[in-house]
């Protein structure tokens, strides 16, 4: 019976192995992958953050990003 569950043992352990390595890696892939992704989205945020200041008074752009309601100040036509 022992010899039995040892065997069984020996058969399992390399299978558990190698699934907690791909499970390793791609956790960690993962993380890569989500780490590209935030700092690509911070850098769209900034060049989003330059255009808006590029087109409104800095009054204006800090008003909108803290989604608040802008009245209109001057009208030119």
């Amino acid at each position: 019976m022992r010899i039995c569950l040892l065997a069984i043992a020996c058969l399992i352990y390399p299978v558990v192995m190698v699934s907690f390595k791909q499970m390793t890696e791609w956790i960690q892939n993962y993380a890569h992958s989500l780490k590209e992704k935030t700092e690509d989205l911070r850098h769209q945020r900034q060049l989003a953050e330059d255009l808006l200041h590029q087109m409104l008074p800095k009054s204006v752009a800090k008003q909108l990003r803290q989604h608040k309601h802008v009245e209109a100040e001057s009208y030119e036509k």
